[in-house]
């Protein structure tokens, strides 16, 4: 999958020397033949927002002209030294990346290798391990961050000829596992064969979906054959279905065509996982910026959720400037500065990043009813704690 770099970069642009150009721009598809200006405008204000050198800004610009960055994603992500042909690496992603505070969606910065909105992005999002039980074989798809990879060695241990012949018409057109002949010939058989192939493909489910670190399951197939599947795995399997669909249309059909099929369930259950965290926060965790703020810098959350609103990112805390602890008042920063100095005002979504990275936690940015659920019960930010 493309999106590997995404877990590898973090530590490769730590070991760059000097200042670095760290450019993070989404690329807005209703822009429509604007697309490109509105990429260039977005990448060279936010370039001279960050002081970064002429002659670099010019070639990065000039990238931006000759190869429309529009064509590869929605949102562009950009590392370069001074010298361009030292270092100069370019990535895309299919999703929008988490730069709320931004108006126009563009970030830059020329220092060390500024890479939380790589970390929030990660974060944010789950992998989704995706079974296609087809007529001819298994199949495993592995979704994440808008793309789609097909792991083809996941069931290659198993023996799929006998399931062909499960699924196989039997005679007079009917599917054998419809009703009459083809229902009483899989009864008969799912004690035996049946069973050891659905235990064998459950364990390989298993090791693979750790190895690729997937996290929820979408299971796609005949209905009556996916109960089955379903009910011989582990229950730590079982807890991750997020959703049941019928097999794609298409046989053989591309991971093209199975992300579109699973597009809207993957949605759906990212959906309904925000609002499940919403309630868990209300009922076990803890609301309100000043408590938050607190909690968090003592290492006591490990999910933060934040709602996607101006009101809420915009809001001004304080930070000190020589132990960098912020908190929601003047007088509560003031009381940490300990003397040196006097806490710096800013807007939240500027320090909010840096705080969750530093402390283990995990953000989630809250969008549409889950965001107004979090405005409304939580005061737009809340946590689950650790202990």
């Amino acid at each position: 999958m493309s999106t590997h770099w995404i877990d590898t970069w973090p530590r490769t642009l730590g070991a760059l020397e000097g200042p670095v150009l760290s450019l993070y721009v989404n690329l807005r598809p209703a822009d429509g033949e604007d697309a490109v200006l509105a990429a260039r405008v977005r990448a060279e204000n936010a370039m001279r927002r960050a002081d970064v050198p002429e002659d670099l800004r010019k070639y990065v610009l000039a990238r931006i002209q000759q190869d429309p960055p529009n064509r590869y994603g929605r949102a562009m992500v950009l590392f370069a030294a001074e010298d361009p042909e030292e270092f100069f690496e370019v990535r895309f992603l299919q999703v929008d990346l988490p730069l709320p505070g931004r108006a126009d969606g563009a970030l830059a910065r020329w220092s060390e290798p500024y890479v939380t909105p790589l970390l929030l992005v990660r974060d944010d999002y789950e992998r989704y391990a995706v079974v296609v039980m087809d007529r001819e074989r298994w199949r495993y798809f592995q979704v994440y961050l808008g793309e789609i990879e097909e792991v083809k060695e996941a069931f290659f241990d198993v023996d799929t000829s006998e399931w062909r012949k499960l699924t196989e018409p039997a005679q007079g057109g009917s599917p054998m596992y419809g009703t009459g002949l083809g229902k009483d010939l899989f009864e008969d058989r799912v004690e035996g064969w049946v069973r050891r192939f659905y235990k064998k493909a459950a364990d390989l489910l298993e090791r693979t979906m750790a190895k690729h670190r997937a996290r929820r399951l979408i299971l796609c197939g005949p209905e009556e054959r996916r109960a089955e599947f379903e009910s011989v795995l582990p229950r730590t399997l079982q807890d991750r279905v997020a959703a049941r669909l019928p097999a794609p249309p298409k046989l053989d059909a591309s991971p093209g065509e199975v992300l579109k099929h699973v597009a809207n369930a993957v949605e759906e259950a990212e959906h309904a996982g925000e609002l499940e965290l919403v309630d868990r926060i209300r009922e076990e965790g803890l609301g309100g910026l000043n408590q938050v703020l607190h909690e968090l810098q003592q290492g006591r959350i490990y999910v933060l959720a934040v709602a996607w609103t101006p009101e809420i990112l915009n809001e001004t805390v304080y930070r000190c400037g020589w132990n960098g602890y912020v908190a929601a008042t003047e007088a509560g920063a003031r009381a940490f500065c300990a003397g040196q100095g006097e806490p710096e005002a800013v807007p939240l979504d500027e320090v909010l990043p840096d705080l969750v990275v530093r402390h283990g936690c995990r953000l989630e940015f809250m969008r549409d009813e889950p965001m107004a659920r979090l405005v409304e019960e939580l005061d737009g930010i809340g946590g689950l704690r650790r202990w």
